[in-house]
């Protein structure tokens, strides 16, 4: 880190907002700027603020769910980049995550964002695969739910003491189940067997951000139809859905108008207390 002006990484607050808001929006992510009682209300207690002289320069927000933390968001000032403090919040919260039991992180990386990529394999992370954000019409969504029609499968209502038994089937991350039912108004829906009790997938539905992740199935008429059964809890605006490592799922939404708005690498690492 610079050695320069003094530098002071603390928990956010409230008032951190407007400038936490005008660093989200230098990211140009997936997802709108989070509203300011959102923020108060379920954001700050999960971001550090990394100030120089006085000012907030960057920040981390981050949700440990041990033994998985992910970083869902880390912005540092285009004015101030290459100073090191994108390494000090990430080397910060990693320390938050390691108080709270977790063992693991991860985090999407933007396509063609070498210089975050190469700070994430400094502290340990790798690759594992690739996520597209797909954003289209709840409306358009029920049309193509419609005409893919009814699956060899039964889809309801994922009871959260599934949760860690439909993650081991799926391959999540342990905690991620659990850590998805903390966001507010969260719905999460389970596809299993029409007979019998093994689990196809599952989707998780966050309203506030109008985000579907994560979407697990066997084919993509499958996803679709999960996806299908989400509309009734929508409403009418757009969506935009995580999809990890599916072109044919991909092509389908696409296909009913669906835009892919962001294209990311999926990292993940053991957590060390690095320095």
């Amino acid at each position: 880190m610079s050695d320069g002006l003094p530098t002071l990484i603390r928990e956010a607050t409230a008032a951190d907002y407007p400038r936490v808001a005008e660093l989200f929006e230098e990211m140009h992510g997936p997802l709108p700027v989070a509203s300011e009682n959102e923020w108060s209300s379920q954001l700050a207690a999960h971001t550090l603020c990394l100030e120089c002289d006085g000012v907030v320069q960057g920040y981390v927000l981050g949700f440990g769910n041990a033994p998985r933390g992910h970083i869902s968001q880390i912005s540092v000032s285009a004015s101030a980049r290459g100073q090191g403090y994108g390494r000090a919040l990430m080397i910060a919260m990693s320390r938050r995550f390691l108080s709270q039991g977790c063992t693991s992180w991860d985090l999407h990386v933007e396509e063609g964002n070498d210089p975050a990529r190469r700070l994430y394999q400094s502290l340990g992370m790798k690759e594992t695969h690739r996520s597209a954000w797909v954003q289209l019409d709840w409306s358009h969504l029920a049309d193509l739910a419609g005409r893919v029609g009814p699956q060899p499968s039964q889809i309801r209502e994922l009871a959260p003491l599934r949760d860690p038994l439909v993650a081991d089937a799926l391959r999540l991350a342990p905690g991620r189940l659990e850590g998805c039912r903390r966001r507010p108004g969260a719905h999460l829906l389970e596809l299993i067997e029409t007979e019998g009790e093994r689990i196809l997938g599952v989707a998780a539905y966050f309203p506030q951000v109008h985000l579907v992740a994560p979407l697990r199935a066997p084919t993509p008429e499958q996803a679709i139809a999960l996806l299908g059964e989400l509309v009734p809890v929508a409403g009418e605006s757009k969506v935009r859905i995580v999809v990890d490592d599916q072109d044919n799922l991909i092509l389908l939404l696409r296909g009913a108008g669906g835009e892919v708005v962001y294209d990311a690498h999926h990292m993940e690492g053991t957590l060390v207390d690095a320095r």
